[in-house]
């Protein structure tokens, strides 16, 4: 009987205690779920091939400094595909004698739900104190039947003479590689380095084998900001390449932008020695404000358009896409569309700070070359999207295909709230 009691009692004081936790973390913290599920139906072709995912997330902070939060993510109607990532992280105060600067951690892990089993997993410590930052970064990837692993050491700052600086050692293990914990590369980095009316960002770059490049990232500003010039000049120790974008400011919010491309692109032994000439890859507007509406476009003069490999083009707008692909892109986290020009055409019907609920219809234009329609025109798709409130919103998107080929239809909603 008396080993019941204190039993008993034990429950008892376990369960105040877990009471105890949550009553504290409802107080001293906040946090939120979201639920978002997206139905792709196609209208051409078979019916039964509707697609999709689920995704429910949500997180939770203490104000104290510390947070947790997962992911799970399903896709529709193939669930075992799935995944689950969490993360967590704490922030805090250094002090000595007064507060000096800030200390934080950060760990991200996610799983797979078919195997399961680890997918990947990383870490990151920073600490900020007069003036200069330390960051240490672990990440650890699956990879063929493997993983791989890398470990980068930054150290920055700002000099008096006001541009920053920054130097970053990266050491790893690849799939399938001899070496224990190899050193991969080292980046020494000056950032907004003063030099006239040129704002550029310099980075050397080495390699395990010694000095591999230096890129240069440059921005100019002319007759306040009437004309500016985005580029990137390379010098690597056989070639040098050179990429410019010029953009004219119109004033009243129009953005008006040529992409430059240099002929030959690479410069340098075994290429040529000379810049033969300037073309013109594409251009486009942002921005434009015509009445209620707002005008973007972007047209490639020397081919079609490129995107996001994992997107499609019923969830992207005319600014996700890109004349041509910039010369550390990976080619493979990218496809070439068969568009050449889209026009997107955004309306916002309200706001929140109007009292209404939000709404906002878009229309994308697309048109390509290769099309046997009046002007090319290749592809149109419609999205509404409608926020009844903070708590609920719903997304509706169409596509049209000419050919009647490519017809469909997504339907999505987001149901989120806010944890005391």
């Amino acid at each position: 009987m008396v080993r019941r009691l204190w039993r008993g009692f034990e429950c008892w004081v376990v369960l105040s205690f877990v009471s105890f936790l949550l009553v504290s973390v409802t107080v001293y913290g906040s946090g939120n779920v979201n639920w978002t599920t997206e139905l792709s139906v196609p209208l051409s072709g078979p019916m039964l091939a509707i697609n999709g995912s689920t995704v429910l997330n949500g997180g939770y902070n203490c104000a104290d400094g510390y947070g947790v939060g997962g992911t799970i993510f399903l896709p529709l109607p193939d669930t075992v595909g799935g995944t689950l990532s969490v993360n967590a992280y704490h922030e805090s105060d250094i002090v000595i004698n007064w507060p000096v600067g800030t200390w934080g951690v950060n760990a991200n892990a996610a799983f797979s739900l078919q195997t399961p089993s680890l997918s990947s997993f990383s870490s990151t410590a920073n600490v900020t104190a007069y003036g200069t930052s330390t960051t240490a970064a672990f990440s650890l990837a699956a990879s063929r039947g493997g993983y791989t692993t890398r470990l980068t050491l930054e150290l920055a700052g700002t000099t008096l003479a006001g541009f920053g600086i920054t130097a970053t050692s990266a050491f790893g293990t690849p799939n399938g590689s001899s070496c224990g914990f190899c050193f991969t590369g080292a980046t020494i980095g000056l950032d907004a380095f003063p030099w006239g009316c040129v704002h550029p960002d310099i980075d050397f770059v080495f390699a395990p084998t010694g000095f591999e490049k230096v890129s240069i990232g440059f921005d100019v500003s002319l007759w306040d900001d009437l004309l500016t010039f985005d580029g990137t000049l390379e010098f690597s120790l056989q070639t040098k390449t050179l990429t410019i974008t010029p953009h004219l400011n119109l004033g009243g919010g129009e953005c008006f932008w040529l992409s430059v491309g240099i002929e030959p692109h690479t410069i340098g032994s075994g290429t040529s020695s000379t810049i033969d000439k300037l073309s013109l890859l594409g251009g486009g507007l942002g921005d434009v404000e015509l009445g209620s509406v707002t005008l973007n476009a972007i047209s490639s003069f020397g081919g079609n358009l490129f995107r996001n490999a994992k997107s499609s083009d019923i969830d992207l707008h005319s600014d996700d896409y890109y004349v041509a692909l910039g010369p550390d892109a990976n080619p493979r986290a990218y496809i070439e569309t068969d568009y050449d020009t889209i026009i997107t055409v955004q309306e916002e019907a309200a706001s929140f700070s109007d009292g209404f609920s939000s709404s906002q219809l878009t229309l994308d234009f697309y048109f390509g070359s290769s099309g046997t329609t009046l002007f090319g025109f290749s592809l149109f798709t419609a999205e509404w999207q409608h926020e009844m409130s903070e708590a609920f919103s719903y997304r509706i998107a169409v596509q049209l295909d000419p050919t009647g080929a490519n017809n469909r239809i997504e339907i999505g909603f987001t149901a989120s709230t806010i944890l005391p």
